[in-house]
């Protein structure tokens, strides 16, 4: 895992920061890591990896409000290997951008499903990872379920949202530490609104 860590810190898109949301369309903020593992010892916590996402690299096109900021995923745990393959993922797709020298916004992100046929949730938002495998064709994406939203904020979106508003998502930070058996990974998101979907203000729950 080492040696993956490098290799997508060595990858940098180069892109501008982004200004005051919301905005339709702006440049966009470096990727960089939030940290790496401690010390210079490249055995030491190989498994260990967290960075955060610059404001702006991920936001989907269009303009966009902020419903909840900086809302942790729930039932990550379940799904260490979802979020090693994300991470991958967006290894390689920095990778593409990097190679064919093409700037490429929206190369790796996160969106928000519904599952009106979920058994347990029929309101629940399921959480999916997606990265670009070549930047020069559109329909050269894979995408990897990492998890849900609480069931509070899924059942508050629906009754502050108008019906059938598309939502949206922006990645924060990723965590991922296989040796915490309680906190193994952590997937940060913004979740977002259209502007003038919102029935009354959103309230934290």
């Amino acid at each position: 895992m080492t040696a993956l860590l490098v290799g997508f810190f060595g990858l940098v898109a180069v892109f501008g920061r982004r200004g005051a949301t919301p905005v339709a369309s702006a440049p966009r903020a470096p990727l960089r890591p939030a940290s790496t593992p401690d010390g210079d010892d490249e055995d030491e916590d190989d498994d260990y990896v967290q960075f955060d996402i610059p404001p702006g690299v991920t936001r989907p096109p269009g303009e966009w409000e902020v419903f909840r900021d900086n809302q942790d995923v729930v039932g990550e745990r379940y799904r260490l290997e979802n979020a090693l393959t994300y991470f991958r993922g967006i290894q390689e797709a920095v990778a593409q951008v990097r190679a064919q020298e093409v700037v490429k916004l929206g190369f790796f992100g996160v969106e928000l499903r519904r599952e009106p046929g979920n058994p347990v949730d029929p309101q629940a938002v399921a959480v999916d990872g997606f990265w670009i495998t070549d930047p020069k064709v559109a329909a050269s994406q894979e995408r990897i379920h990492l998890g849900y939203l609480p069931a509070g904020l899924a059942a508050h979106l629906a009754a502050s949202l108008v019906p059938d508003a598309e939502l949206g998502a922006e990645l924060v930070s990723i965590q991922i530490d296989p040796d915490d058996e309680d906190d193994m990974v952590n997937v940060t998101i913004h979740v977002l609104n259209r502007p003038g979907d919102v029935l009354q203000p959103a309230r934290r729950r």
